[in-house]
């Protein structure tokens, strides 16, 4: 018996003693797959990997389970797509792969993507994300290269996207760009710091909405819905906001709440 609890107290004190420990913040990853910094990396910071675990889940119906690196059938964050890490950090995401073999994205980009405030670049374009683009992507003030085109993503571009340190209109020496966000459903109003040209091809019926055709969402095309609704006219495509193909009171307070943002 005595001979028992010496070896379990050794064993007590050795896995004390070879326990490894992250900074706060940090958690610690046995199984880190080759392309995320192994072996020399195995803390990883919680908030980055819980925005990879959020597109995860978002895509389980979607997700390509090619990229399960340890086959137990089980999508990782660290197995999503191809990602660069500094110090355990997230610095870049390609969930695109040169459309080789993307991550086959869908749902919604999650709400805390601004908490990814290391990242230089990510990819998500050729995929199959639907929603708003999150006001909180405009915390990523380290991003350089910003691709979300050929998505389903709609609703309009959050101003927040203007605080971010990305060249719009910029290229780099292989005259490729470094924003991208064509392909989708995003119609005006169109942030400060972009244009009609930038953002290219939009799937907006003459961008649904704008009924007075200026550009903009505002009280003018409420009266323009208004006024249809009043004298039944159903032909105007524009101001059935909501597409329920009807225009009626719902596409007023629809319009009202892409006004108020």
């Amino acid at each position: 018996m005595y001979n028992f609890y010496k070896i379990l107290f050794s064993l007590i004190i050795l896995n004390i003693f070879f326990t490894q420990e992250c900074d706060t913040g940090f958690v610690w990853i046995e199984d880190v797959p080759s392309c995320c910094g192994a072996p020399a990396t195995h803390c990883f910071y919680e908030k980055d990997l819980n925005v990879l675990q959020d597109m995860i889940d978002n895509s389980s119906g979607s997700i390509n389970m090619l990229l399960d690196n340890n086959e137990d059938g089980v999508m990782e964050p660290l197995e999503l797509g191809f990602t660069e890490w500094i110090d355990g950090r997230l610095v870049a995401l390609d969930c695109y792969l040169s459309d080789i073999m993307n991550c086959n994205l869908s749902g919604a980009i999650p709400e805390n993507i601004g908490d990814l405030e290391y990242l230089e670049a990510i990819w998500l374009n050729g995929n199959e994300l639907s929603g708003p683009i999150p006001p909180s992507i405009g915390n990523l003030q380290n991003l350089e290269v910003l691709y979300l085109s050929d998505n389903d993503l709609f609703g309009t571009i959050p101003e927040s996207i203007c605080d971010l340190n990305v060249d719009f209109y910029g290229s780099n020496n292989w005259d490729v760009e470094y924003f991208n966000i064509w392909g989708n459903s995003l119609c005006p109003p169109i942030p400060d710091c972009l244009d009609s040209e930038i953002i290219g091809a939009q799937n907006c019926i003459d961008f649904i909405g704008d009924v007075n055709s200026d550009g903009f969402y505002n009280i003018l095309d409420i009266v323009y819905i208004a006024n249809a609704i009043l004298i039944d006219d159903q032909s105007l495509v524009e101001a059935d906001v909501n597409q329920d193909d009807s225009i009626n009171i719902l596409d007023v307070i629809t319009l009202v709440g892409m006004i108020l943002g």
